[in-house]
């Protein structure tokens, strides 16, 4: 997935580590993805994963 690229509920969007365990984040609803990490960074505990229906 690229950032700007339109995604329908379900679409996986990202894999996220946390310790030795890999979780598929999924979208939650129709519309545009929005990436604001990148690739292989760390984020901070609590980071809300959010979306907008397209309308």
């Amino acid at each position: 997935m690229s950032d700007g690229a339109a995604v329908r509920k379900g679409d996986p969007i990202a894999t996220i580590r946390i310790e030795e365990a890999l979780h598929e984040v999924t979208a939650l609803v129709q519309g545009r993805l929005s990436i604001t990490i990148g690739v292989d960074l760390h984020f901070m505990m609590g980071l809300t994963v959010s979306g907008r229906s397209m309308t």
